[in-house]
């Protein structure tokens, strides 16, 4: 099982930002079947920082689980971006796409 933290979080953030070289950018995260993030890094996602250069957020769930998860972090975190949960790559790039001019 994977459980990412606020640390792993930060360094994907710092990862994207010179991925992109500070260019704003739609969020697709797929998520392995025994992965979650905990309550801190959940929160990370949320900030001004890890939000920039957001555009919106897709995340690819497998589990139970993990919905359960998205949904309270949905509920909770309000995050900032349009953020939805799909079961399909597929679905969850076609989402993405209206957001990209």
């Amino acid at each position: 099982m994977v459980n990412l933290g606020r640390e792993e979080m930060v360094q994907m953030q710092e990862a994207k930002v010179r991925i992109t070289n500070n260019t704003k950018y739609v969020n697709l995260i797929i998520m392995q079947k025994y992965s979650s993030a905990d309550h801190e890094a959940r929160d990370y996602v949320g900030t001004e920082e890890a939000m920039a250069l957001r555009i919106a957020d897709a995340f690819v769930i497998t589990s139970l689980p993990q919905r359960i998860v998205g949904n309270f972090y949905l509920n909770f975190n309000k995050p900032k971006v349009p953020t939805r949960f799909f079961t399909s790559e597929e679905e969850a790039e076609k989402w993405l796409r209206q957001f990209i001019k």
